[in-house]
């Protein structure tokens, strides 16, 4: 399961609050290099993070974040 960002949603939702991806790291409480990588979906998260991104930014993360669900193929012999 990868959790990622939707890039459009959470960028006007960061802008929207006034904060730089500097602010909002430290908000977070995560590297800027990190939390960087989430905001252009490069690198999924953790629920907690993306709460925690949300919170920051006063949104839900169910409107900032999807989640994809991997499934494995089975090799056929």
């Amino acid at each position: 399961m990868r959790i990622l960002a939707d890039v459009d949603k959470l960028k006007y939702a960061r802008l929207k609050a006034g904060l730089s991806v500097k602010e909002l790291a430290k908000r977070v409480d995560v590297n800027e290099t990190y939390l960087s990588s989430i905001l252009n979906a490069k690198r999924g998260t953790s629920v907690q993070t993306a709460s925690k991104i949300a919170k920051a930014v006063n949104e839900s993360y169910l409107n900032l974040f999807s989640i994809h669900i991997e499934q494995k193929q089975k090799e056929v012999i």
